[in-house]
């Protein structure tokens, strides 16, 4: 289940939308099937309709998709995560009536390579200024971040690692 979610959470991020996608393809055997595809979206560009669909495909999503990196005060990279947020101002009307507005996946940039330095989010949460994080990483337990926006765009929050309490931040990736 974790696995269909993170890949379910990769492809929202990668801007795969199956609805909107199959909105631009007829069925199989259908009349018109090499024109009719791109009715409305094909500007006579080779490729155009395919960047249109990918960015109407953006613009619904919420302020939080995409790839994230959390990093210790000293700027050490901590984890990766790769955000799915559909926005709360456009539920898709596909998905269940529990799944929640915001995956994604983690990876642990500590170790690289690891069998286990990666998996699926279990809970991301965010109300206004304030972002929760809730995660396990195998071999050292459940991971929560309590995060809260500063003005420039960077969430500022701790997490405990290791028994410690450390001060973190989370930048988006370019």
């Amino acid at each position: 289940m974790r696995r269909a979610a993170g890949a379910i959470a990769l492809m929202l991020a990668a801007g795969l939308n199956s609805r909107a996608l199959a909105q631009t393809a007829p069925a199989p055997g259908e009349e018109g099937a090499a024109t009719s595809a791109s009715a409305g979206l094909y500007d006579g560009a080779p490729g155009a309709s395919v960047e249109t669909v990918f960015q109407a495909a953006e613009a619904r999503q919420g302020p939080l998709d995409g790839r994230w990196r959390l990093s210790d005060a000293m700027g050490a990279p901590l984890y990766d995560f790769l955000l799915a947020d559909r926005g709360e101002a456009r539920p898709d009307p596909m998905a269940p009536p529990d799944q929640p507005p915001i995956e994604g996946a983690w990876r642990d940039l500590r170790r690289p390579g690891a069998i286990n330095d990666a998996g699926a989010l279990e809970a991301v949460r965010h109300e206004g200024e304030r972002l929760t994080i809730a995660f396990t990483v195998p071999g050292s337990g459940a991971l929560t971040l309590a995060l809260e926006q500063l003005p420039s765009g960077v969430w500022m929050g701790e997490t405990e690692i290791g028994g410690a309490t450390v001060a973190v931040f989370l930048d988006r990736v370019a």
